[in-house]
């Protein structure tokens, strides 16, 4: 799991409490990181998996830069995006790494997830698509991000589609995206992402939602 941070400890303890507790066993997790280096290494060995942190100092790499980096530190045969401002179900991995090995695929997506605002307390489902964030993919494929600040993952997507093999997952509840005010994307791309769901839920419903996956009571509680 490659996790790219911008060195905020609360969410990448709640972050790695996730990937702690995701039930495939056979995992390592790789964060980049620009700084913070050494609370997040003295953070990883209260943890039993395997972990490597890579410290970046070189202030023009941007985000697809940074993602390259964490894919060519990982020692497996899979990676998949982890970023430390999202919520995971603790079968995200072994779900679609089910879906990826069956098919024999190169790379599975999600096809919808969920959306949620922290600041509004405002969950939604997602409109169909291949959502760029949830990928896990096989090393080997040679995935290479753009140097890109933005839309690298989207561009990096688009060249796959045309080249290997992928597989859309139907499992939204896998992932939470969220909104915290403090995205790579503004406020205007995540009112249109909330504009597009196909369901915005109520606040009994969201409750129930929640309810449903333990990764909520993590960053809510």
């Amino acid at each position: 799991a490659i996790m790219v941070t911008r060195g905020d400890l609360k969410k990448i303890e709640n972050s790695l409490i996730m990937f702690k507790n995701q039930r495939w066993r056979n995992k390592e997790m790789v964060v980049v990181c620009e700084c913070n280096e050494k609370s997040i290494r003295s953070m990883l060995e209260n943890y039993e998996f395997k972990s490597l942190v890579v410290a970046v100092s070189d202030s023009n790499l941007v985000l697809g830069d940074l993602r390259n980096i964490g894919i060519a530190a990982s020692s497996g045969e899979y990676f998949c995006q982890w970023d430390d401002d999202d919520i995971y179900h603790p079968m995200r991995i072994s779900a679609m790494m089910a879906v990826l090995i069956q098919s024999g695929a190169d790379a599975a997506f999600l096809e919808q997830w969920f959306l949620y605002d922290l600041p509004k307390n405002k969950l939604a489902l997602s409109h169909k698509r291949v959502w760029e964030g949830s990928v896990i993919a096989k090393r080997c494929v040679g995935i290479i991000y753009p140097s890109r600040a933005k839309r690298e993952d989207t561009l990096m997507v688009n060249q796959l589609l045309q080249s290997r093999s992928t597989v859309l997952v139907n499992a939204p509840l896998l992932y939470t995206y969220c909104v915290t005010g403090d995205n790579t994307w503004g406020p205007q791309h995540m009112n249109r992402l909330f504009q597009q769901a196909v369901k915005n839920f109520s606040e009994d419903e969201a409750a129930a939602v929640m309810e449903s996956n333990p990764a909520f009571n993590l960053v809510l509680g």
